[in-house]
């Protein structure tokens, strides 16, 4: 993996940043109806980010965490709970 215009980046940083991407496409193949994404903060990937694009596999519209093991967590906690018949969560005057 290659980072353009940074000659600061260090092995660890490389292996680092595989190791997420690697995660990120195990949670996208695991939970397909989720659109789920790095949430970045000042350029850089902070948060993990699942928006639920369909209501059959889980509850909550957005999940926000802080590592990719956390948001493994939820996401299969919102199939738990829409497999237990649990309806979405509804903004009012939207689906």
């Amino acid at each position: 993996m290659t980072i353009p215009g940074d000659e600061n980046v260090t092995p660890a940083l490389v292996r680092q940043l595989e190791r997420e991407e690697i995660a990120l496409a195990e949670l996208r193949l695991d939970f397909p109806g989720y659109a789920i994404n790095r949430g970045r903060r000042h350029g850089v990937s902070a948060s993990w980010v699942a928006g639920l694009r369909n209501a059959e596999v889980g509850v909550g519209p957005t999940i926000i965490t802080s590592t990719a093991a956390t948001l493994r967590a939820a996401l299969e906690d919102q199939c738990r709970r829409a497999q237990a018949g649990e309806k979405p969560l509804v903004v009012k005057g939207r689906p």
